[in-house]
């Protein structure tokens, strides 16, 4: 019998086919319809069990949200070819203006083309006007002086942003795929690995889109209005600011690793495996498979 006034944070033991099991009931939750639950999945050996709740959110938001990105950014492509065709030539490394435009997926831009890379003939075209007949204006349509700088970054980071959302697109695919077939998240090293990496994938593919962004446009600040360089600001202290805003979040990086540092020192340290935290591991699970 569980009495149903007992606080919501409470722990409730039972023992089960499994062995003892702490079981401990979320906020807003009926503390014994949540015990009368768990005794049935545990009585039941063949009922599957529940993935953590973050990584279900985040994979299925991931699932439906990155084809979705990946295909708001190659519209916005397309309108950076036909309104910003400069800026487009940049990320494209296309040097003059031509048909049957080949795609090069990194090398080096160069003033008489793309050295090294991987060439893939009239595909540049073909995803401006769905033809490899379309016409890609080139950086020879401007003077030097209207081309953005640093063309080997720009598209550079172009591609890297690309291949890391197609990159993405495919860890969505193997997350579906796996619950779709087992009504749960792949148990392998190599998935969580790939999950873990692709937190800070996401954040790489987000400063490559700053840099196409910002270099892209350069050097107009409005384009084909300003430049960049009649928008500048002259005013004092600009670098006190900066390294003031500099110096905080450096503070609080620091703060942070410390923070995480020392709870998970605390969590791994002796008498202390059974603790529980919030969405934590529960004791007694079974290692994940290679």
């Amino acid at each position: 019998n569980v009495n149903p006034n007992i606080e919501h944070t409470a722990s409730v033991t039972n023992i089960t086919r499994r062995g003892p099991k702490r079981c401990v009931t979320p906020p807003n939750t009926n503390p014994a319809a949540t015990y009368h639950a768990e005794v049935h999945m545990n009585s039941n050996p063949t009922a599957p069990r529940s993935p953590p709740s973050a990584l279900t959110l985040n994979g299925t938001v991931a699932c439906i949200a990155t084809p979705i990105q990946f295909a708001v950014g190659d519209s916005a492509a397309r309108a950076f070819a036909a309104h910003q065709p400069i800026k487009f030539a940049g990320m494209e490394c296309v040097d003059k203006t031509s048909t049957h435009v080949t795609e090069y997926i990194y090398g080096r831009c160069t003033s008489s083309g793309v050295r090294g890379g991987i060439g893939i003939p009239g595909f540049d075209s073909f995803l401006v006007g769905w033809s490899t007949s379309t016409k890609v204006t080139g950086l020879d349509a401007v003077p030097s002086d209207d081309r953005p700088p640093a063309n080997t970054m720009l598209h550079w980071a172009f591609d890297t942003m690309i291949g890391i959302c197609t990159l993405l697109i495919g860890l969505a695919l193997w997350l579906g795929v796996g619950w779709w077939r087992k009504r749960d998240f792949p148990q392998t090293r190599w998935f969580l690995r790939a999950t873990a990496v692709s937190g800070v994938a996401a954040v790489v593919a987000l400063e490559c889109g700053w840099i196409v962004t910002e270099v892209g446009r350069q050097p107009w600040i409005v384009y084909n209005v300003m430049r960049t360089s009649d928008a500048v600001t002259h005013a004092n202290g600009v670098w006190v600011t900066f390294g003031l805003v500099l110096a905080i979040y450096v503070a609080l990086g620091a703060a942070l690793i410390i923070t995480l540092r020392a709870m998970s020192e605390r969590w791994r340290s002796a008498g202390e495996q059974d603790v529980e935290v919030p969405y934590g591991p529960e004791a007694g699970l079974p290692e994940v498979s290679g």
